[in-house]
């Protein structure tokens, strides 16, 4: 997620388990989804250990191999993972142009050679029984990929034949949470164009779920000047996603919290603002009342090197996403 939050950060600012669920298995696809709670970016055996302890068992992580003291870990605390390695395989080819000139072309050379590693690491593995998805989209690379994203579901689709079980691929959309300039402000801003233009590259034979993730961006760290319910935000995404062939009961969502909070390469001048445990809470169950079948916050521990408030840090963060699980419960067993 880290150049294309960039290019949020500087377009906003310049714009001033394994569980059952019987009702919803009955109607919904990937019910292994359903009820599960768990992180985006865990670095370190460690660090399993203690979500894991903390009774979240779901994560996002880049494929880990299938040996080592990760690995283990994952293991032994059961964790079931949406293994990153196909969206790298895009996002490999696409960062480079877009820190020159926040666009992407990708040749015919360059999509043969991604289905191709899309094709043997299915192969790697189709047997991996802590596998649960394939994330295959994370911000918008700066093209229309819909067309590749739609071959590397074919693939998916193909290794779901003789998988050990089937897999999703997940396709993650971005965005900006409405926000005040001031505590004192009355009325929130709204900023959907970095997730309009992103909708380019949803199409439902691409997506088996979507996984949305606006982020609360301010000038000054305060999260009272950010609307957590996302009141106007989630319905517009919502809007958007069905007026380009979404259908929730087809293609499940995911809700991603914001469990992280940084000032932007420490220069004081834009903050992904800090939520307070309350904040969690109630991002985490709006999407819990929209529908989300599943929480994947951001972040236990990403890759940003300054000082930073995430989950692995933060027990206030970690109780407000046990909160908003706990609150999600009347949406996902009633």
């Amino acid at each position: 997620m880290r150049v294309a939050a960039l290019l949020l950060v500087l377009m906003s600012l310049g714009c001033s388990l394994q569980q059952t669920v019987s009702r919803q298995e009955a109607v919904l696809p990937w019910p292994a989804f359903y009820g599960q709670v768990g992180p985006y970016d865990v670095r370190t055996a460690q660090e399993i250990d203690t979500m894991g302890a903390d009774n979240f068992r779901l994560a996002l992580i880049f494929y880990p191999g299938n040996a080592g003291p990760f690995v283990q870990a994952i293991r032994r605390n059961n964790i079931h993972y949406i293994d990153s390695y196909l969206w790298w395989t895009i996002s490999e080819v696409c960062e480079p142009q877009l820190l020159v000139n926040h666009t992407c072309i990708f040749s015919s050379a360059d999509e043969q050679q991604v289905l191709a590693k899309v094709r043997d690491h299915l192969q790697i593995t189709s047997e991996d029984a802590n596998i649960v998805g394939y994330w295959i989209l994370d911000d918008y690379p700066g093209a229309d990929i819909h067309h590749l994203l739609e071959s590397i579901h074919g693939l998916i689709s193909d290794s779901n034949a003789t998988a050990i079980f089937k897999r999703p691929a997940i396709c993650g959309f971005g965005g900006r949470l409405d926000w005040k300039k001031e505590r004192s402000d009355v009325v929130f801003l709204s900023y959907y164009h970095y997730f309009d233009i992103s909708l380019v590259n949803f199409s439902p034979a691409a997506c088996d779920m979507v996984a949305l993730y606006p982020y609360g961006v301010n000038t000054i760290n305060d999260p009272t000047t950010i609307d957590w319910s996302m009141t106007t935000v989630l319905p517009h995404f919502l809007s958007g996603l069905a007026g380009r062939g979404w259908n929730q009961l087809q293609q499940p969502l995911i809700g991603m919290p914001q469990t992280f909070g940084y000032a932007w390469q420490n220069d004081g001048q834009a903050h992904f603002v800090t939520p307070r445990e309350q904040d969690i809470s109630t991002q985490a169950a709006s999407y819990c009342k929209a529908g989300a079948v599943a929480l994947l916050p951001y972040a236990w521990d990403d890759s940003y090197t300054g000082p930073k408030s995430e989950l692995y840090n933060s027990p206030f963060m970690v109780r407000g996403l046990q909160q908003g699980a706990t609150d999600c419960g009347k949406y996902w067993y009633h």
